[in-house]
């Protein structure tokens, strides 16, 4: 069965934003934790969709959404969506160059 998604929604999935140099850095560690399915989750959130539009794009239920972003929120030592997404970014970004 063939799912469409709305434009923009899957291009946020498989683009990476992990930096192999940083491989000992805590943030990193924690990142390392997150499961596939809990990176593409937050990875959409952070793209500012909802639990609906994002169980329609990974082919899941909303609250299957809703127990991704909780155990990746878990994880990351978050209590907030918001913070959830910040702490995902900043762990994620590239170092900057000096």
């Amino acid at each position: 069965m063939a799912v469409r998604v709305k434009a923009g929604l899957l291009p946020v999935l498989g683009r990476s934003r992990y930096v192999v140099a940083q491989e000992n850095a805590p943030e990193v560690r924690e990142l390392q934790s997150l499961s596939r399915r809990e990176r593409e989750a937050v990875e959409l959130v952070a793209a500012g969709h909802s639990n609906k539009l994002i169980a329609y794009a990974l082919g899941i239920s909303p609250s299957t959404v809703g127990v991704l972003l909780h155990r990746a929120s878990v994880k990351l030592r978050t209590s907030t969506r918001e913070a959830l997404v910040a702490r995902y970014l900043a762990a994620s970004k590239p170092p900057a160059e000096a």
